[in-house]
């Protein structure tokens, strides 16, 4: 699966639905070496998400501002997802795409206060938010609920709508960090509380200061509790100012608590662990949480707890003690009891801690990433063709197999036997295959993924395929899933270190489209492997930029390391081949730059979804790390000005000349077939390995050691055969 993540709305200061952005995806990189992630993230955020490996890519955004994000998010997102390829899109923080294509949508839902609680909320937040809700979700092939309060409240807010559908919302509880079950010295919470001036016991609280909190009663509870003689305490509120800034400075001037009150802010994220175990109590007064972070993070770090008893918080408590329904008196007598009761607080700390063991990130990941394969199934109805073998003469001596299309009807042993050819034919290049990749390249069927999972399920039954770390392989190739994970390495060490050069070579005049294709396309590189390119260039100016191109890789020692071996100008885009090999090769290109055109070359070359059917899928294909490759534009199109003359056009046509005398000469002796060297004035193909014979020879006697024995397939075979 190839997963967009919308992180955009990571802000400057990670709170709140910050703490899950970073802490699902630094999970997902944990638990998930085998999907692409792509990660979309302003400018200035990515450091929160620290190093990730090298399935995760980041596609870098403006610094938007808060509008300029959200039209982003509805208007814009969904082109950047469709052009990066992605299969599923996860928005994190409740807005999804309005044109999302065929991606598949799962929305992160934290909270419905705008519902619950519209008062607590400036109009035009509110409103926004309540259609952002409702439309995300109508729209998404799965919700997450962080916690069962927030999934209920979901139930109840859309259970009344004619098409509700249970079984898209799923729960999935957020996680602590494992860093709030540490235990920090004396020493650094002493220099902390030095630095915030706490001279004395504290009452801690943190979070953004808005209206939901329901900050006053919090003071006016304390304020009670230093009239009953505990004077020596202060209240510690720390988080950045929000809507409820105002009613906060009310309640210090109402209830003459500013000397015993300290409002340090947004806090540093090191000192937050010594501030939670330098304070004797925790408090958390909230009108509605979706979670609770703090509240977790305190039972984590071993200070006592008191929360509303509602929403979330009535979830995550570990014990009733920890919760309170009332008035500020009745708050203020639960503190004092938290506060002096050192039997209560033992029991309450130990049970926190234990209740906050139950929550991890990495829980949090592995249940997300369930969602994505439970939506990540794709069931369509389509034609179904059947590859067969003929053997023919071919130069009198050896036989190759042509592969012809023998449409057939859906069926289970059908789908099998398409199966074993697809993972036939990656077996060839040593390369085993996920489900998702089986279905995306399926031999000429077209199939659901369940029925692909079906298939090979079936095949590994029988004995004729093996799995190993969710990759399939034909029995007894094992091996070759190590040397999958130590290619993919070399591969992506080969692009890195040659990024400046692919960059150079997109922002070239004329380019207008460049891809990987061969190895480096399936990052399947060996040690002495060169990169693949293929480019489309301007009409009437193939010749001049492959020259130019290669003049330039000569300079630069390059020429080994880029292998220019197939060029087309969008005037010549259709190839007269069309067997397997070749519609393989083009569906599977991995475009760099110019992904438009290249999807005119497919449309002009539509014969390879006979081959290959389900690359139709508007999704289909792997995404390059996109934002190291950014064209541009500016540059580009005042050297092609100047070099737009009709000189130039003369020029074009004697390096054609020059260029096909040259080739002719080099290649003559090689005895290739016609189609492995062109030379034309749209086109340029220099195949002078050409392995496309050798593969359909060892593509066919492969697959008959597989059949060999097997009844189910020899029957399907005998149906096939054509003499």
């Amino acid at each position: 699966m190839r997963i967009g993540i919308d992180a955009s709305s990571l802000p400057a200061t990670v709170t709140g639905a910050g703490k899950y952005v970073c802490g699902l995806i630094k999970a997902l990189a944990q638990l998930d070496d085998q999907n692409e992630y792509l990660l979309f993230v302003k400018a200035g955020t990515q450091e929160f998400l620290g190093a990730l490996p090298d399935n995760f890519t980041f596609v870098h955004l403006p610094n938007f501002s808060r509008p300029s994000r959200l039209l982003w998010q509805h208007l814009m997102a969904g082109s950047d997802g469709r052009r990066c390829r992605v299969d599923i899109w996860h928005g994190l923080h409740y807005s999804l795409p309005c044109f999302p294509g065929a991606m598949r949508q799962v929305s992160t839902f934290h909270d419905v206060a705008f519902f619950l609680h519209p008062q607590l909320y400036p109009p035009i937040k509110r409103l926004y938010f309540q259609q952002a809700i409702r439309r995300a979700w109508q729209a998404a092939e799965a919700i997450i609920a962080i916690s069962q309060s927030t999934a209920d409240d979901v139930r109840r807010l859309f259970k009344a709508e004619k098409h509700f559908e249970e079984n898209k919302l799923h729960v999935v509880p957020s996680g602590v960090d494992a860093k709030f079950f540490s235990t920090v010295s004396v020493e650094q919470i002493a220099r902390v509380r030095a630095r915030y001036a706490l001279n004395a016991p504290y009452i801690f609280f943190l979070g953004t200061l808005e209206k939901r909190k329901n900050l006053p009663l919090l003071i006016a509870a304390f304020r009670r509790l230093r009239d009953r003689g505990r004077g020596d305490l202060l209240l510690v509120l720390a988080g950045l100012p929000d809507n409820g800034r105002p009613e906060v400075e009310k309640a210090l001037a109402r209830e003459n608590g500013k000397d015993a009150v300290r409002c340090l802010g947004y806090v540093a994220e090191a000192d937050i662990l010594p501030l939670y175990q330098g304070a004797e109590l925790f408090a958390l007064p909230s009108l509605h949480e979706g979670f609770g972070f703090p509240l977790l993070e305190a039972m984590a770090s071993g200070v006592p707890v008191l929360a509303a008893g509602n929403s979330a918080m009535r979830e995550l408590a570990a014990n009733p003690d920890m919760l309170c329904s009332g008035d500020a008196a009745v708050w203020a007598t639960k503190m004092e009891r938290m506060l002096f009761d050192k039997t209560l607080r033992q029991k309450l700390i130990a049970a926190g801690r234990q209740r906050a063991l139950e929550f991890s990130w990495q829980q949090t990941a592995r249940a997300t990433r369930q969602v994505y394969e439970s939506v990540y199934a794709p069931s369509r109805n389509g034609f179904m063709t059947n590859v067969v073998f003929r053997s023919t003469p071919h130069n009198g001596v050896a036989h190759h197999h042509q592969m012809l299309l023998a449409p057939a009807g859906k069926n289970a042993a059908a789908i099998r036997e398409a199966v074993l050819k697809t993972l036939a034919y990656a077996d060839l290049f040593d390369y085993p295959l996920r489900l998702e990749e089986i279905h995306d390249g399926l031999f000429a069927c077209d199939a659901s993924l369940n029925e692909v999972d079906a298939a090979l399920s079936d095949c590994e039954r029988r004995g004729v395929i093996e799995q190993n770390n969710h990759l399939y392989f034909i029995r007894g190739r094992d091996q070759i899933v190590a040397a999958r994970g130590q290619r993919r390495q070399l591969s992506r060490r080969l692009l890195e270190k040659n990024a400046w050069l692919l960059r150079f070579m997109i922002n070239f005049p004329f380019v207008r489209s460049l891809s990987l294709s061969g190895a480096m396309a399936f990052e399947n590189c060996h040690k002495a492997d060169d990169i693949d390119v293929f480019i489309i260039a301007a009409p009437r100016r193939l010749w001049t930029v492959f020259v130019s191109l290669v003049l330039v890789l000569k300079l630069l020692g390059k020429r080994k390391t880029i292998c220019l071996n197939c060029l087309l100008d969008l005037d010549h885009l259709r190839l007269d081949e069309s067997d397997f090999f070749v519609a393989h090769q083009i569906a599977f290109l991995r475009p760099l730059s110019g992904f438009e055109h290249l999807t005119r070359f497919h449309a002009a070359n539509a014969w390879i979804y006979g081959h290959l059917p389900q690359r139709r899928r508007e999704n289909a294909g792997s995404p390059v790390k996109l934002q190291r490759f950014a064209e541009r534009r500016r540059a580009k199109a005042l050297a092609e000005k100047i070099f737009s003359g009709r000189i130039f056009d003369y020029l074009e046509r004697l390096l054609f000349a020059a260029y096909r005398r040259r080739i002719r000469r080099k290649t003559t002796h090689l005895n290739l077939n016609e189609e492995a060297v062109v030379a034309a004035p749209g086109q340029i193909k220099l195949f002078t390995n050409n392995h496309r014979h050798r593969i359909k020879e060892a593509l066919y006697h492969r697959l008959h050691e597989m059949m060999r024995g097997d009844s189910w397939f020899e029957e399907v075979e005998e149906s096939h055969v054509v003499c």
